[in-house]
């Protein structure tokens, strides 16, 4: 494939969706492109506007969040394996509402909670079962524990 059609291909495919640069260049390896038509393909994409990293930061943020129910370090790990610029990523998750973040961890614990066998296990059990489930899904420690209470010893 020459690299007129993979720009033409590329358009198609960063119009259906946000895309990073590393998905871009991802594509450019499965379809054999040289590797000096990289840089001029990508730069061609940015120019046109298919193709914007700090857009894509935020459409990811939004969409894991809003979708997957991601905390911000799982989050922010995505975006690192896509290689996002570090200041991108802390500006897509400064993005998150503060309040909506809090009520999905909530959210996230009530529905834990609804799934535990309360017979089965104790106090402390149960909180170490709602605690990993949500620093699965990328929540942090310390609102983690915030949530649950300090009081382990119940």
């Amino acid at each position: 494939m020459d690299k007129h059609k993979a720009l033409a291909r590329l358009q198609h495919y960063c119009a259906k969706a946000e895309r990073s640069r590393f998905d871009v260049r991802q594509k450019l390896i499965q379809w054999l492109i040289t590797p000096a038509h990289f840089n001029e393909i990508i730069e061609a994409l940015e120019d046109e506007n298919f193709l914007n990293e700090q857009r894509f930061a935020r459409a990811y943020t939004n969409d894991k969040f809003r979708f997957e129910k991601w905390g911000k370090g799982k989050i922010r790990m995505g975006l690192k394996q896509k290689n996002v610029d570090p200041l991108l990523i802390t500006d897509a998750l400064n993005t998150i509402n503060n309040t909506d973040y809090r009520q999905m961890a909530l959210d996230l614990l009530a529905k834990k909670e609804a799934q535990i066998n309360k017979e089965k296990y104790n106090t402390y059990e149960q909180k170490q079962k709602k605690a990993a489930y949500l620093i699965q899904k990328g929540y942090e420690p310390n609102l983690i524990w915030e949530l649950l209470g300090s009081n382990w010893d119940d």
